[in-house]
């Protein structure tokens, strides 16, 4: 388990556009944010265009 402050493993990590992302990928960005979400969900669905707005630069 890691640690608060500890580096993140450079996992690979499947995307929605069929591509495959490695955290070493974004290196020399600010911050990387993924979000995990249910796509089925009401909630989800609702909120969906609000965090996608949040989340572009």
């Amino acid at each position: 388990m890691l640690k608060i402050g500890d580096a993140a493993p450079d996992f690979p990590l499947p995307a929605t556009d069929g591509k495959i992302y490695r955290l070493a990928d974004f290196g020399g960005k600010t911050a990387l944010v993924v979000v995990f979400s249910c796509h089925h969900c009401p909630y989800v669905q609702g909120r969906s265009t609000i965090t996608g707005n949040a989340l572009r630069p």
